[in-house]
């Protein structure tokens, strides 16, 4: 992985610590001089006074909330009720330090941007850095690079050929670079196309040939252009920030005020000479592949699709799980983890993970990450959260079925408490602009603390001959416990995606509240004619409403994301193979009432995913319901007094 910094400018460059002598180029790969000099100075986060208030005013602050439910729950609304209101909802304000105007600690107080992006960079990749300045003509050409080795040999960045600079961002899955440096087989492609097609065609051509997950930047002095892009999917963060009238423009995998995130469905280049981005569609539009499946009465059976679903979610992860060789490998670390609710996603994910590393004899421990919130607004613990209960019994039915001692699987429990919240929740919205609704905040802080790793509680599992509700009775008896445990793994895989594709939301659902049982087949045409264009249409958003969030979130603690459900070929499979109904699965069944009993309609989301679940001897989940990471770790309205604040409410 690494992380992109470019900037071109017909203003001088302010001095930087690689700049400090005549060289206008700067390497480091001593990994305690970037952390001390780049990434602990960002790693510094502080309360506020307002925050200072929040968490000393607790209890004052439950008080006030009880009086105000109360005050606004009377019937008759007199003016003295009215001014009570008032005046408690005043002390609230006036106790989060809603008077007081807070200044971010964690944004830089400096002017220049690129100065200020310079550490966030860094944290993407610790393990090497790299400063180059170009001059042409008027104008400045700056570089900054930060890269996270997982792939052998480990390959500096930027990479140079044919007098371009290449930036490289993500993990390439063709064929011929499955076994080597992806970094370096881009190189040796962009190397052999130019020669064969000349320099723009050779460059264009080399990006629509290239598989995988990942954002990059490609400067040409000699056409004076720079071309940049993220996968078709937007896997990887990359965003930009243009401003002809003050002649600067900043390439960049984390973002701050004014920048925007690049679409997906082009390549962009831009021209020096006349300071402008231009966007060139991709020749190979993967999305025009993407045909949903509507045949209804379809004769394919049920259990062919299930099998053809395992090959190619197998396959994901297979080549995802492969190309993972960290610079500083140890055998008792884990190399991998995954982001962890315990429910239907992410198990079925953990179960070919874990079935993968026996059949090719792999060694090295499964990082289960979980994470839960203290929220003083419901007075619940972490440990009290949904899916830390969930998390725990997926952990214990996955160590007991895929059982290695040289590949156990291990529960991470990242408790997250108020005062953490508080100290870094500015960071969070900082890095995950553009994103800004209160929904993001709460997703993406739920992503920040688990990605960590810790400090956390860890779990093995000592007896594989226990029973579940045995185990529950006497966990310590069963299970080796460790505090204060901090992953290290630095790929992280994610579920997301299965409810884009498999219709997991209840949006999804309700496209189908019209259907009666004697709905006729044009009715139940048109319904689930409507539910694949709204699958098909999370899929092309996804890079704006998730991917970008999550990768600047997750990368700034050094980890890499990975999403076998959003492999191309997972996502054609099914889109084109799978029918809607097989997706969103629903059956009529009768119910008692108090009157008698009556027809009810009974939908199962992601249904065939259920079924592969149940393929894989993963039963205890296979009827999970879905409930989204801010409620199921509770990082959904931490505050008291919050209001009734939606999740689509913009934050500051």
């Amino acid at each position: 992985m690494c992380g992109i910094l470019l900037r071109v400018s017909h203003n001088p460059p302010a001095p930087h610590i690689f700049t400090s002598t005549s060289n206008t180029s700067w390497t480091c790969s001593d990994e305690e001089f970037i952390f001390s000099n780049f990434i602990q100075p960002s790693l510094n986060v502080q309360l506020s006074m307002a925050d200072e208030s929040k968490l000393n005013n607790i209890a004052r602050l439950k008080e006030l909330q009880l009086q105000l439910n109360s005050a606004k729950n009377q019937i008759k609304q007199t003016e003295e009720f009215n001014q009570k209101i008032i005046s408690i909802q005043n002390e609230i304000a006036k106790l989060h330090g809603d008077f007081e105007v807070v200044v971010s600690e964690t944004k830089s107080k400096q002017d220049d941007v690129f100065e200020s992006l310079v550490p966030l960079v860094a944290r993407r990749g610790p393990n090497y850095v790299a400063y180059e300045q170009h001059e042409k003509e008027n104008l400045t050409i700056q570089t900054f690079s930060s890269v996270l080795s997982l792939r052998s040999p480990f390959t500096p960045q930027p990479a140079h050929v044919s007098n371009l600079s290449v930036q490289f961002n993500g993990e390439l899955y063709n064929a011929e670079c499955m076994s080597c440096n992806d970094t370096e087989f881009l190189r040796e492609l962009l190397k052999k196309n130019m020669e064969k097609i000349g320099r723009e065609k050779g460059i264009l051509h080399t990006i629509e040939t290239l598989e995988g997950e990942f954002a990059l930047s490609i400067y040409d002095p000699e056409t004076q252009k720079i071309y940049f892009c993220r996968d078709i999917l937007g896997r990887r963060s990359l965003a930009f920030r243009h401003n002809s009238e003050s002649g600067e423009f900043i390439l960049s995998s984390v973002a701050d005020d004014g920048f925007k995130e690049c679409e997906s469905k082009a390549v962009h280049v831009f021209s020096m000479k006349n300071f402008r981005v231009v966007s060139i569609s991709r020749t190979n539009d993967y999305f025009s592949m993407l045909k949903p499946n509507l045949d209804l009465s379809m004769n394919k059976q049920e259990i062919s699709t299930v099998v053809g679903l395992e090959t190619v979610l197998d396959k994901a992860c297979a080549k995802r799980q492969r190309t993972i060789h960290p610079l500083h490998a140890q055998a008792e670390e884990a190399n991998l983890a995954i982001l962890f609710s315990g429910g239907l996603d992410c198990t079925v994910l953990a179960g070919l993970i874990a079935k993968n590393r026996i059949l090719t004899e792999g060694s090295g421990h499964i990082d289960l990450l979980t994470v839960g919130f203290e929220n003083p607004r419901t007075g619940l613990g972490a440990h009290e959260s949904p899916d830390r209960m969930l998390s725990k019994k997926s952990w214990f039915h996955l160590a007991k079925l895929f059982d290695s001692p040289s590949s156990r699987f291990r529960l991470v429990e990242v408790n997250v408490s108020y005062k953490e919240w508080l100290a870094h929740r500015q960071v969070v919205k900082d890095l995950m602009y553009p994103a800004r609704t209160e929904m993001d905040l709460s997703i993406a802080i739920a992503f920040y603390f688990a990605s960590r790793g810790g400090p956390a509680r860890k779990w093995e599992l000592r007896d594989k001959s226990v029973e579940w509700s045995e185990f529950c009775n006497n966990e310590p008896n069963y299970a080796t416990v460790q505090e204060d445990y901090v992953s290290n793994a630095k790929v992280l895989f994610s579920g997301l995606g299965a409810d884009e594709t498999f219709a997991g939301y209840s949006r999804h659902e309700a496209v189908l509240n019209g259907l009666e049982e004697d709905s006729s087949l044009e009715d139940v045409i048109e319904a689930y004619t409507k539910l694949n264009e709204s699958l098909l249409h999370d899929i092309k958003v996804i890079e704006s409403r998730n991917l970008g969030r999550d990768d600047r979130v997750i990368s700034c603690w050094g980890k890499e994301l990975r999403y076998p459900y959003l492999d191309e070929e997972v996502v054609k499979f099914v889109t084109n193979e799978i029918p809607p109904h097989l997706k969103l699965h629903y059956s009529w069944e009768t119910r008692k009432t108090k009157k008698g009993s009556k027809r009810v309609k009974v939908p199962v989301r992601k249904y065939i995913l259920r079924q592969l679940a149940v393929k894989l001897e993963l039963n205890w989940v296979a009827d999970e319901l879905k409930r989204a990471i801010q409620f199921g770790a509770k990082s959904a309205k931490m505050e008291i007094g919050q209001g009734r604040a939606k999740g689509t409410d913009s934050i500051e």
